[in-house]
């Protein structure tokens, strides 16, 4: 399901992990879903202004 976003390989074990949390906070939740996915999400979440001054093609 999640290969067509190019993040394999997916450890589906520590997916469910995160997913089943429910005592984490909305951070530690989505910090741990993204590790699961082995997604960087750092280009993902920076904004526009910190990526236009980075100067790496925005």
């Amino acid at each position: 399901m999640f290969a067509a976003l190019g993040v394999e390989p997916i450890d589906e074990a520590q997916l469910g992990v995160a997913l089943s949390r429910s005592e984490l906070r909305a951070e530690e939740q989505h910090h741990a879903i993204l590790h699961a996915l082995n997604l960087d999400c750092g280009p993902l979440t920076t904004s526009f202004e910190k990526a236009t001054a980075s100067g790496l093609g925005v």
